[in-house]
């Protein structure tokens, strides 16, 4: 009888730590990515816009986050030399600026929506018709931050 006991809490609790694993898996993402291409001033100069939207209490840091232990969003494209990103991809956004518990110096992070901004331009005449690569960045609240994700994107090539 003791056996038994012991065999179903032992069931119990990996079934309770699988289910707590699960839980914590099935988090709703807390930000909307989109995206948009422009055409920029000259033929083969474009604006690539990352539209992010957060669910509400949720946060993403800055690309300047302001501490070397906190994850910014990271834009990589794919097509090089071909496909100049100019540097630095610009951030439109309400930017909240704050002291955090555990880190030394201010935090730079966006609530709500903010739109990253990437200027490219491609050196050949036949430019592509899309542009792909990824995009990496990490979401927190004021009680944890979420693992690193790291996703594709695909941006068409406007005529």
């Amino acid at each position: 009888m003791i056996k038994l006991t012991r065999t179903a809490l032992s069931f119990i609790a990996v079934l309770f730590l699988s289910l707590k694993g699960n839980a914590q898996q099935a988090i709703k993402d807390p930000a909307i990515w989109f995206f948009e291409s422009q055409k920029g001033t000259s033929k083969n100069d474009y604006k690539f816009i990352f539209h992010v939207q957060l669910l509400h209490g949720w946060h993403l840091f800055s690309q300047q986050p302001g501490d070397s232990s906190l994850l910014p969003p990271v834009f990589q494209f794919d097509g090089a030399p071909e496909v100049v990103v100019d540097s630095p991809i610009l951030e439109h956004g309400q930017l909240t600026t704050k002291l955090m518990e555990g880190v030394d110096s201010p935090v730079h992070y966006y609530e709500g929506r903010v739109d990253f901004i990437a200027s490219v331009h491609f050196k050949s005449k036949q430019k592509p018709k899309s542009v792909t690569g990824t995009y990496e960045f990490q979401l927190c609240n004021d009680r944890m931050c979420l693992p690193p994700k790291k996703n594709r994107f695909t941006f068409d090539v406007p005529e």
